[in-house]
C-alpha cells in the first residue's frame, strides 16, 4: 500500500517482494459493536473503534498536537535523511506528517490494523504486518528513527516493539514513544471514579494507564492551545472505554456513554489534575 517511488538504491530487505501483494481481506473485515466499527482481525490487541468518526477525531487531535509542538523533532541530519519507522501507525497521521516535513526521509508506517489512507506523500509507505511476532523487524534495516504511537498500555506489545526496534536501528538511532493519559487529584468527582474504573478494565486486559508533558485540567492554568487539544482528547472517551468496560467490568453501552458524558463535563469545567503525554 504505497504511493512511493521504488527506484531507490537501498531498500529495507525484501521490501518489494513482500509488500507488492494486496492487503488480505481478513485485515479489511470490520464488526459492529456498541454502535461503532471495530477491526475483526487483531481486535483483542486493538479494542478501539476504527470508524469514520474516530478517524476524524484523530485527525483533529493530530492538528492540536502539531500546534502544541508535540511532533517537532530536533534530531541529526541522519534522522532527517534516513529510514523512519512509525509503529502502530493507526490512521498514519504521524507518518505522513513526518514524511511531508522531511522529504529526504523514507517513512514506513506499520500496523496490524488496516485504517490507513491510500493517498500519501511519495516518501511514505504503509505496511500491514503482525507486530506481535518477535521477528516483525527483520525486513527493516538501517533505521534512524523509530516512533512508537500510543499502545493503550499494552506492555507485552511494547516489549516486542522495543526489542525489534533496537535490532533494526543504526548505531545511535532514536526510539521515541508517544502516549496520553490522565492524572487526577480530585477524588470526589465522576471523572476520578470513571478513570479508576477505566484503569481497572485496562489492567484486566493486561494494559497499564500510568505517563511527562502535563496539561493542567483547571482552565485558568492551561493555554488556549492546551484547551483545544484537551477537547479533542475528551471527544475520544467513548472510543477508549466502550469495549474494555463492557468486556471486563460488565458495563452496558448506556452506562458507559453516561459515565463518559459526566466525566467529559467535569473535565471541561476544570478539576485538579493533569493530562499527561
Amino acid at each position: 500500500m504505497s504511493q512511493s517511488d521504488s527506484s531507490g538504491t537501498h531498500e529495507p530487505k525484501a521490501h518489494l517482494e513482500i509488500y507488492s501483494e494486496p492487503i488480505g481481506d481478513d485485515y479489511k473485515e470490520r464488526e459492529i459493536r456498541y454502535g461503532r466499527e471495530y477491526p475483526q482481525k487483531h481486535g483483542d490487541r486493538h479494542p478501539w473503534p476504527i470508524d469514520e468518526y474516530e478517524e476524524s477525531r484523530q485527525r483533529e487531535q493530530a492538528v492540536r498536537l502539531q500546534e502544541l509542538e508535540q511532533w517537532r523533532h530536533q534530531f541529526s541530519m541522519t534522522t532527517r535523511t534516513g529510514y523512519v519507522l512509525d509503529l502502530r501507525t493507526g490512521s498514519g497521521l504521524w507518518a505522513m506528517y513526518f514524511a511531508d516535513k522531511n522529504p529526504g526521509c523514507r517513512v514506513f508506517g506499520v500496523d496490524f490494523v488496516y485504517m490507513q489512507p491510500w493517498e500519501v506523500p511519495l516518501n511514505c509507505d504503509f505496511h500491514i504486518i503482525d507486530l506481535t511476532q518477535p521477528d516483525w523487524w527483520e525486513i527493516y534495516v538501517d533505521i534512524s528513527l523509530v516512533h512508537i504511537n500510543d499502545l493503550g498500555g499494552d506492555i507485552s506489545l511494547l516489549k516486542c516493539l522495543l526489542a525489534g526496534a533496537f535490532r533494526c536501528c543504526i548505531p545511535c538511532g532514536v526510539v521515541e514513544l508517544h502516549g496520553i493519559t490522565l492524572d487526577l487529584y480530585n477524588r470526589k468527582g465522576p471523572a476520578y471514579s470513571f478513570y479508576k474504573d477505566l484503569q481497572t478494565a485496562y489492567y484486566k486486559d493486561e494494559r497499564q494507564l500510568s505517563l511527562p508533558e502535563r496539561i493542567p485540567l483547571k482552565s485558568e492554568y492551561s493555554t488556549h492551545l492546551q484547551k483545544r487539544f484537551l477537547k479533542t482528547w475528551l471527544d475520544g472517551l467513548e472510543a477508549l472505554a466502550l469495549d474494555l468496560m463492557t468486556k471486563h467490568l460488565g458495563w452496558t453501552r448506556e452506562r458507559t456513554l453516561l459515565e463518559c458524558a459526566l466525566t467529559r463535563e467535569e473535565l471541561h469545567n476544570g478539576t485538579d489534575g493533569f493530562l499527561t503525554m
